[in-house]
């Protein structure tokens, strides 16, 4: 078992401002289990490890227009 407890958690509406999305986005892939979180109450946190690795797994390659 790892010592998280210095990490802070991420609020879905963070994830959702860094990645330009909705939080819906967010909200939807996490009941599809592809990005883990923690459910505290009726809200989610996540690890910014498991996020880094969503992205990191979801990467394309590609560069988009700016």
């Amino acid at each position: 078992m790892t010592t998280d407890a210095k990490v802070k958690l991420l609020t879905v509406e963070e994830v959702a401002k860094g990645w330009g999305v909705s939080k819906m986005t967010v909200y939807r892939f996490v009941h599809l289990g592809l990005l883990p979180a923690i459910r505290l109450g009726r809200s989610y946190r996540l690890y910014p490890r498991d996020v880094a690795a969503f992205q990191l797994a979801n990467y394309t390659g590609k560069k988009e227009d700016q």
